[in-house]
């Protein structure tokens, strides 16, 4: 049962996987900084959101 994921995990892993698409939005230079703004936001949301579902974990234990 330690082995299963919350939800906070599960879409913190979602968001730092996918974030790398959010670099392929276009080849204008405008296209680029918001791929790179969103991306970037991408990975800071799915690192708190996988660090705080661990935490949760834990506190459970």
């Amino acid at each position: 049962m330690d082995n299963e994921k919350n939800a906070l995990e599960k879409g913190g892993e979602f968001l730092l996987k996918n974030s790398g698409r959010a670099l392929i939005m276009g080849k204008d230079p405008i296209s680029v900084t918001v791929g790179i703004a969103t991306a970037s936001a991408q990975l800071v949301t799915g690192v708190a959101l996988l660090c705080f579902g661990k935490a949760i974990k834990k506190k459970r234990r």
